[in-house]
C-alpha cells in the first residue's frame, strides 16, 4: 500500500482506515450475494427432495387423498429471500457510487465496529512479531531493548523499551534535530562558526581528531554533518558546549523523553523512537532542511546493523552507538511502508554478536512489513 509522502502520519492513518472501510463494504456485498446464491441452491434441492417424498406412489394407499402442503417456491429469489428467511437485506444492487461514495459518513456508523475489529486483527499480527522478536533476543547474553513504530498505521510496541541504556552516539540523533529545529525557527544560522577548544577533544569515532584543531573554527552545518555521517565525537562536544547540555536535555524532556539525566548520557528505545518520529515528520514537512538532515542520516559510514541484511535500495536513516557492553542502532527504514526501529542493548559480551543480533532483528521486521 503506497501513500503520499506529503501527508502527515495522522492523514495517512485516516486514509488507510477509509480504504479498509471500502474493502470491508465490498466484502460484505460479495458475502450477501453469495448467501443469496446459496439459499437459492438449498431451496431448490430441498424442494425437489420433498416433491419426491410426497409424490412416491407406493408410500401411501392409493385411496388416501394427499393434501399438498408444500408452497410453491418462486424460481427467482426476491429481495427478501422468499419463504425461507425473515432476514431482509433490502435492495442488493451495488453500483460504483455505493462502493466508493464521496461521502462516507453513512458507512462510518454502520461498520465502525468492524473497522475496530480489523485494527485489532492487525494488532494480533504485530503481537506475533513482538513475540518472535522477544523470543529471539532472549537467546543471547545481555539485554536487548526494542521499539517499533509503523509510520503508516501508527501501531507501535516495545520490548524492554523504557529501561535505562547508555545512549552512546545515538544521542547525536536528537541533538541534530534540536539544532535543526532552531535553524528552522530562524534562531540559529547554520553558517555561523564555533571555535574549537581543548576540552572538546575526544577520541573514538570521527575525523576531526586527526586534524590540527588549535585555533580552528567550523560552521554549525559542518559540525552537524560530521557528527552524523562520521559519528564525530569532537563535533558533538563542540555543539553541546555551544548550545548548552542542560538546554538540550530539557528539550528532550519537552519532546516526551523519560530516560533523561542531566549528568549522564542515557536514553531508551522508546525515547529514541519518539525523537525519530519527530525527525520523520520534520523531513517530510521541511523540504530543504529535512532533505539535509535525512541525507546525513542515510549516508552514515556505519552500516553493519539495521541496514546490513536489507535490500540495498532501501534507504535507512539511522545512527549507531557503541560503548562498553552496549551496542545500538536506531533509525527510520524507508520501505514501502516506512517504520521506525530502535534497538539498544546492555550487558552484551560480544560486540560482533550484538551487531549480528540487531541486523537479524531488522531483517525480521522488514520481512514482516513486506509480508514475507
Amino acid at each position: 500500500m503506497e501513500f503520499d509522502r506529503k501527508l502527515s502520519i495522522k492523514e495517512r492513518i485516516i486514509k488507510r482506515r477509509k480504504q479498509k472501510r471500502r474493502r470491508f463494504f465490498v466484502k460484505m456485498s460479495l458475502l450477501m450475494v453469495s448467501i443469496l446464491i446459496l439459499v437459492d441452491f438449498v431451496n431448490s434441492s430441498i424442494y425437489q427432495d420433498l416433491r419426491k417424498v410426497f409424490s412416491y406412489k407406493d408410500s401411501v394407499p392409493s385411496n388416501t387423498q394427499i393434501e399438498n402442503t408444500i408452497e410453491e417456491i418462486p424460481s427467482d429469489i426476491p429481495d427478501s429471500l422468499g419463504q425461507v428467511s425473515s432476514i431482509y437485506f433490502g435492495d442488493m444492487t451495488v453500483s460504483g457510487d455505493d462502493v466508493f461514495p464521496e461521502n462516507e459518513n453513512y458507512i462510518d456508523d454502520y461498520i465502525e465496529e468492524d473497522i475496530d475489529n480489523l485494527v485489532s486483527q492487525d494488532s494480533l499480527d504485530y503481537e506475533n512479531l513482538k513475540n518472535e522478536l522477544e523470543e529471539y533476543v532472549s537467546r543471547f547474553t545481555g539485554q536487548y531493548g526494542i521499539y517499533f513504530v509503523d509510520l503508516v498505521s501508527g501501531y507501535e510496541f516495545g520490548i524492554n523499551d523504557t529501561d535505562e541504556y547508555t545512549a552512546a552516539s545515538t544521542i547525536k540523533v536528537p541533538l541534530n534535530y534540536y539544532i535543526f529545529k532552531m535553524i528552522e525557527a530562524g534562531e540559529v544560522d547554520p553558517e555561523d562558526t564555533i571555535a574549537y577548544k581543548e576540552d572538546d577533544f575526544e577520541g573514538g569515532t570521527g575525523i576531526l581528531q586527526s586534524k590540527k584543531l588549535k585555533g580552528k573554527s567550523f560552521t554549525i552545518r559542518y559540525l552537524l554533518k560530521v557528527s552524523i555521517i562520521y559519528s564525530d565525537n569532537i563535533a558533538t562536544n563542540m555543539l553541546l558546549r555551544h548550545f548548552g547540555r542542560k538546554n538540550f536535555k530539557n528539550y528532550l524532556r519537552m519532546l516526551g523523553g523519560t530516560v533523561v539525566d542531566d549528568n549522564k548520557n542515557v536514553s531508551c528505545p522508546k525515547d529514541m523512537a519518539i525523537y525519530l518520529k519527530n525527525i520523520y515528520e520534520f523531513c517530510n514537512e521541511n523540504k530543504e532542511l529535512g532533505k539535509e538532515l535525512k541525507y546525513n542520516l542515510c549516508n552514515t559510514i556505519h552500516n553493519d546493523r539495521l541496514p546490513r541484511l536489507l535490500p540495498k535500495d532501501v534507504k535507512v536513516a539511522h545512527k549507531i552507538g557503541d560503548q562498553i557492553q552496549a551496542v545500538h542502532d536506531v533509525g527510520i527504514i524507508y520501505a514501502d511502508n516506512p517504520y521506525i526501529l530502535a534497538v539498544m542493548s546492555k550487558g552484551v559480551i560480544s560486540d560482533e554478536e550484538a551487531r549480528s543480533v540487531i541486523a537479524q532483528v531488522s531483517k525480521k521486521v522488514y520481512d514482516f512489513m513486506n509480508g514475507k
